[in-house]
């Protein structure tokens, strides 16, 4: 913690502009009380993956995505929305529980993607029991490990 307010508001003032991913992020950890890092060790991680010139990067525990958003940008990597990305991708992996699956898929994934790409899971639940059912003009595949869910996540 930065004791003197002087400091922090030149520490923080520092810091570019968040767009809206980050900007919204930071307003629903507000509203509804969830711990982030903040814009400040945000961006100081951002520095870290710049001067480390890190390639690959492994982000375990965030809570709604906060810091896993400043670091793949920081190296170069397109963070997106579920929705947004099902506008362009051409192969879309839905790696979702089984119990959000369905919801994820109707909610962000059918209304945005394009035909004729390739849909993927992890498990055939959702598609076994049609609680997900793609358009002709989808490809779907099943990367199916062999052991319970929780076992493989």
């Amino acid at each position: 913690m930065i004791v003197n307010p002087e400091i922090e508001k030149y520490i923080l003032n520092l810091i570019p502009p968040r767009d809206q991913i980050l900007a919204e992020m930071e307003a629903e950890a507000a509203r509804e009380s969830i711990p982030i890092v903040g814009p400040a060790v945000g961006a100081f991680l951002a520095v870290l993956v710049l001067s480390s010139q890190s390639k690959r990067i492994f982000e375990l525990g965030s809570a709604i995505g906060y810091s896993t958003t400043w670091l793949p940008r920081a190296a170069g990597l397109v963070v997106d929305t579920v929705a947004n990305v099902s506008k362009w991708a051409d192969v879309i992996m839905n790696l979702t529980p089984d119990q959000t699956a369905a919801k994820v898929y109707h909610a962000e994934i059918a209304p945005n993607m394009k035909p004729n790409v390739t849909l993927m899971f992890a498990h055939g639940f959702n598609i076994r029991f049609r609680t997900i059912t793609p358009p002709p003009t989808v490809d779907v595949s099943l990367v199916a490990p062999k052991a319970p869910g929780h076992r493989v996540r």
